[in-house]
């Protein structure tokens, strides 16, 4: 699964080992994050669920301000 070009997206079910999700805005997952699945957000991830695999937030802030 790979999703993208989205503000913010509502994920329900799990993620599965090699399965992607990315968001421009925040990510909300609605299951669990398995080991080998990652998960990305521009802003925010809120996850009601098992964090197993890889979760990045912030992934495109100014680190220069």
């Amino acid at each position: 699964v790979l999703i993208n070009e989205q503000k913010d997206i509502l994920y329900k079910g799990p993620i599965r080992s090699g399965e992607r999700i990315s968001s421009n805005g925040n990510l909300f997952i609605i299951g669990d994050v398995n080991p080998g699945a990652i998960v990305s957000a521009d802003n925010n991830i809120y996850i009601w669920g098992k964090l197993l695999g890889i979760a990045i937030a912030g992934k495109n802030m100014d680190r220069n301000g």
